[in-house]
């Protein structure tokens, strides 16, 4: 089943990758027999991130833990809304600014 799943990822000492929901998990509990149902095991290759990640890919169940084949990465968009309502803010302002600093210079008679 093809999902996308969301979560920190860590590296295993084997040089495997995994993906849980614990933004603080210790060495000690990566990969650990109690936590395999809170962690799914990755089938490629990623980077480090400190942040939560999407990652895509199709879901199986192997060996009794959840694993992710085919698993990639999913690009982080820019929020086109978000920086288009602050450039236009900071334009509204600056504009504002400018008008008030030039009658505090040249007052009207």
């Amino acid at each position: 089943m093809k999902a996308t799943v969301r979560g920190f990822l860590y590296q295993t000492k084997d040089g495997d990758w995994i993906l849980s929901e614990d933004p603080q998990l210790k060495s000690c509990c990566i990969n650990a027999p109690g936590k395999m149902g809170e962690q799914i095991v990755l089938d490629g290759e990623f980077q480090p991130s400190g942040r939560a990640v999407d990652v895509k890919g199709t879901l199986q169940i192997v060996d009794g833990r959840i694993h992710l084949t085919h698993a990639e990465m999913v690009p982080i968009a820019a929020p086109t809304f978000v920086w288009l309502v602050g450039l236009s803010c900071l334009v509204l302002f600056l504009t504002m600014w400018m008008r008030r600093k030039r009658h505090v210079f040249h007052p009207a008679p």
